[in-house]
């Protein structure tokens, strides 16, 4: 690169990063409008192939982009919660 140069980055995205709970599942979500609806269509697709792996939860998506540009996701952010005592 030289000074001047337009830096361009891309997120590392992903919808293996999510978090279990006895009622629900927290996972990821991309889409948000002026984005490519192939993005709106990834987040429905990991919605519905996560649904059937947890019949019995809710599946509920967030928008991780801040946490996916500070290195984790949603287990990872979650991950060092204590247990209720």
């Amino acid at each position: 690169m030289r000074h001047g140069d337009t830096l361009r980055y891309m997120l590392n995205i992903s919808y293996l990063n999510f978090l279990i709970t006895n009622v629900a599942v927290l996972t990821a979500s991309y889409w948000k409008p002026g984005q490519p609806e192939i993005m709106k269509q990834k987040d429905k697709q990991a919605k519905e192939i996560l649904q059937k792996a947890f019949p019995g939860r809710k599946i509920i998506q967030i928008n991780v982009e801040n946490l996916n540009e500070g290195g984790g996701g949603i287990h990872c952010a979650t991950l060092q919660q204590p247990a209720r005592g």
